[in-house]
């Protein structure tokens, strides 16, 4: 009921505001399962058309793996996997799926194996939450429309989980809440141009791990006219109590100045290699970067100078950062 009241709101006020809504298609998913019986993943695939695209990740690893693929018409998907990537570059091959998927996209089943094919693991994947998105066109106001850089695109893409608990439940609440505000915002700017509006904006918050006790989102923010500007927010949430409890830096690591100096030098250590001859900020503090969790560590997104796609992904291991965590942390017994 909560969703389709905050839907209903939103068509009220594209009405208002003009342009043709494609609201709660299905997106993709994000599904939990194991590789060879044993070893416990995550992923989150996104399907347009017969493109199959996204990352999944081990429980006992930090970094994640990017995943690009076909579906056929037989239900099949030949899916590579690539490791070492960003928002921009898809990374180093280091495996392939052979996957068959149910026709309601809820489960997965299949085999992995590595570049040489000489390793090969069973494996199986089950939906556990949906993402939906909202798109439209809006054609900027005395604008010819037959023109398509007076056409703005507005897409946000959220998860809604399919069985959830009532703790999850506050989460697609928020979630939705969060992806309507954004996009009758973006729709509003669309039809009230400024310099230095976008042809291009939009989120797409996306499920990075979720476990028994926590849980960790990452949102890509678009705008783009030409060269589109990405950039991350994160959300952290202990799911312990009541409500979704943020989580923030104090609730993982101790306070006191030097370690936090000494865990923001790590940060831009690893950053400021990944940025090889770029321009690098050594400016940027603690607090500006976002992080996002998972059983094994912790991910900071290290920010890029303006202008340019996203962020440094630097993956710390808990077992590299012990003497900096907070052993009165809710999180302690994960780290």
């Amino acid at each position: 009921m909560y969703h389709q009241l905050i839907l209903l709101a939103g068509i009220a006020l594209l009405l208002i505001a003009g342009g043709s809504l494609h609201a709660d298609e299905i997106d993709g998913y994000h599904y939990v399962g194991t590789i060879n019986h044993t070893l416990s993943i995550q992923a989150s695939l996104h399907f347009t058309n017969d493109d199959v695209s996204g990352k999944y990740r081990y429980d006992s690893q930090v970094s994640e793996l990017n995943l690009i693929g076909k579906l056929n018409n037989n239900h099949t998907i030949a899916m590579d996997e690539y490791s070492g990537g960003n928002y921009y570059l898809i990374g180093t091959k280091t495996g392939m799926f052979t996957w068959v998927i149910s026709t309601d996209h809820q489960s997965i089943t299949g085999t992995w194996h590595n570049v040489d094919r000489k390793r090969r693991f069973p494996f199986m994947l089950t939906a556990m939450a949906e993402y939906r998105k909202m798109s439209n066109q809006v054609v900027c106001p005395g604008s010819d429309k037959s023109d398509p850089d007076s056409v703005y695109y507005i897409k946000e893409i959220f998860p809604v989980f399919l069985h959830p608990t009532p703790l999850l439940a506050k989460l697609n609440q928020s979630n939705q809440k969060y992806a309507m505000k954004d996009f009758v915002v973006a729709i509003h700017d669309a039809k009230h141009p400024v310099e230095g509006n976008y042809s291009s904006a939009g989120n797409q918050i996306s499920i990075t791990y979720v476990g028994s006790n926590f849980i960790s989102f990452s949102i890509l923010r678009l705008a783009g006219s030409g060269h589109s500007f990405v950039s991350y927010i994160t959300k952290n949430y202990l799911l312990t109590g009541k409500t979704p409890h943020p989580i923030t830096l104090d609730e993982l690591f101790v306070t006191d100045s030097h370690t936090r100096k000494v865990l923001l030098q790590h940060i831009r250590k690893q950053a400021s290699a990944l940025a090889e001859s770029e321009d690098f900020d050594e400016k940027i503090t603690l607090s500006n970067i976002p992080f996002t969790l998972t059983p094994a560590g912790v991910t900071f997104i290290y920010p890029r100078e303006a202008g340019n796609f996203g962020g440094y992904f630097v993956a710390i291991p808990f077992a590299k950062m012990k003497d900096m965590l907070n052993p009165q942390s809710q999180l302690s017994a994960v780290a």
